[in-house]
C-alpha cells in the first residue's frame, strides 16, 4: 500500500481528473486563439465599410476584448481552476470526513484562489492532511456539535425549561432551538440557512460517534437535515433525532440515543474541553 492509497479517492481517478483538466485548459486556449483570429479577420475586412460589430468575446467580460487574448485567458485559465478544485473536493466528499472549520477554511482558500495548481500531488497532499489531521477535526467536530446543542449560550433560549440550567453541563434528552426552523415556500420547514451547518456537524458527529458512515449528498445536507425539509407537518425522526418544529422559529429536538448523548456530554462537559481547552474521550 502507498501513501496515495486513502480510500476517499483512488489514485486513477485523480489522474484523469488533473488530466481533464490541463486538456481543458489547452482546448480553452486553443479556442480563444481561433476567436481572436476570426474577430481579427472580419474586422480587417468589414470596418472600411463602417461597420465593426464582430465581437466574440463579452465586452462585459473582457476589458481586453479580442487584442489580447493571453490575457483574457488568465481570467478563464482562473475560473476553470476554481471550479475544478470544488469538483475535485465535492468528489473527496470532504463534508463527511472534515470538520466544519475546516470545511470553511478550506472554500476561503478556494474562493480566494489560494488554492494551489491542480496536480496529482495536491489532490493527495489534502487527502493525506484530511488523514493526519483527522483526531484534531473529530475534536473540532465534538465541540462544534456540543455547543450547537447548548441553546442557553443564546439569550433567546435561556427560558426554555427543557434545556439545562447555564450552570449544567452537559446535553440533556431534548433541546429547544429557537431560530433553527423557517416556514418555506411549499409549506413544509426548512432550515435557517444560517443553521444549517450547525444541524450538519450535529448529525455528522452522531454518526461519528456510532461509528456509523455519514450519509450527506451533493448538497452537503444530512438524514436530520433533509428530514426535517421533507417531513409532513414538521414532525418525523431519524435514527438517532426526533423533531417537532414550530411555526415560531424553534425546533424541539429529542434524543433517541442516549448512550451517544452520554459519550458526548462525557467528552466535552465532563472532559473540560470546553472550559481548559483540553480533549479527552
Amino acid at each position: 500500500m502507498t501513501s496515495h492509497d486513502t480510500g476517499i479517492i483512488e489514485r486513477q481517478t485523480a489522474a484523469q481528473m488533473v488530466e481533464a483538466y490541463k486538456t481543458a485548459l489547452e482546448e480553452a486556449a486553443q479556442g480563444l486563439a481561433l476567436l481572436a483570429q476570426a474577430e481579427d479577420r472580419l474586422h480587417k475586412a468589414f470596418s472600411s465599410n463602417g461597420y465593426s460589430s464582430f465581437q466574440m468575446i463579452d465586452r462585459n467580460v473582457c476589458y481586453w476584448q479580442y487584442q489580447k487574448p493571453d490575457e483574457y485567458f488568465k481570467s478563464i485559465q482562473k475560473t476553470i481552476k476554481r471550479g475544478v478544485w470544488k469538483a475535485i473536493l465535492d468528489h473527496l466528499q470532504i463534508n463527511k470526513v472534515a470538520s466544519q472549520k475546516r470545511k470553511d477554511e478550506l472554500y476561503q482558500h478556494l474562493e480566494k484562489d489560494e488554492l494551489p495548481e491542480v496536480t496529482l500531488a495536491a489532490i493527495f497532499d489534502i487527502v493525506e492532511s484530511f488523514r493526519q489531521n483527522a483526531g484534531e477535526m473529530a475534536k473540532e467536530s465534538y465541540i462544534a456539535a456540543y455547543k450547537a446543542l447548548r441553546p442557553w449560550q443564546n439569550t433567546y433560549n435561556k427560558g426554555y425549561k427543557t434545556n439545562l440550567k447555564s450552570n449544567d453541563l452537559g446535553i440533556g434528552s431534548k433541546v429547544v432551538l429557537a431560530g433553527r426552523v423557517e416556514h418555506s415556500a411549499y409549506g413544509n420547514f426548512r432550515i435557517n440557512h444560517y443553521r444549517r451547518d450547525d444541524l450538519i456537524e450535529v448529525d455528522r458527529v452522531f454518526h461519528l460517534l456510532d461509528g456509523a458512515p455519514f450519509q450527506a449528498n451533493g448538497s452537503y445536507n444530512s438524514p436530520l437535515v433533509d428530514g426535517i425539509e421533507t417531513c409532513k407537518d414538521g414532525i418525523g425522526q431519524t435514527e438517532y433525532f426526533s423533531w417537532k418544529c414550530f411555526g415560531n422559529g424553534n425546533l424541539h429536538l429529542t434524543f433517541r440515543r442516549p448512550d451517544l448523548v452520554r459519550q458526548l456530554n462525557q467528552i466535552c462537559a465532563d472532559g473540560t474541553s470546553l472550559r481548559s481547552g483540553k480533549y479527552s474521550k
